[in-house]
């Protein structure tokens, strides 16, 4: 079962990026893989306020700082989700896991060899990263 989660700011979304509920995807959990992070990367322009186009976050750790200034954290059922039931998911679905119905680890969606430093990255924890969108 595959279960995306998006954040919603206190603020709430401006400019362009924003999906039509008006919040920002953070990736997603699916069965026997690692949790696979949507990650931004800053345009150049003249994007202000919470918006896609102007996020850094390019790492778990920087996605638990921003989840953690405020907002919520919705998965696609509309289930709102503390910052700590969320790390709790994440950690379930750690590079370093194993799948408990077959007892072998999980995989990571971005292989070492799709990995290119521009469009899919792993960060230092080994999860995987895609600068698309992805569902």
């Amino acid at each position: 079962m595959t279960t995306n989660y998006y954040w919603e700011p206190a603020g709430g979304v401006t400019g362009p990026g924003p999906n039509a509920t008006g919040t920002i995807h953070i990736g997603l959990s699916a069965g026997g893989w690692s949790f696979h992070f949507k990650g931004y990367v800053p345009r150049k322009g003249r994007l202000r306020g919470v918006a896609a186009g102007n996020l850094d976050v390019r790492s778990w750790q920087q996605w638990k700082l921003l989840l953690s200034s405020g907002g919520r954290i919705l998965d696609d059922r509309s289930r709102v989700l503390t910052v700590a039931e969320f790390e709790a998911v994440v950690a379930a679905y750690s590079p370093s896991s194993i799948w408990r119905p077959t007892g072998q680890p999980v995989r990571n969606p971005v292989s070492e060899a799709r990995c290119d430093a521009v469009r899919y990255w792993r960060d230092a924890e080994g999860f995987g990263f895609a600068i698309h969108e992805f569902s």
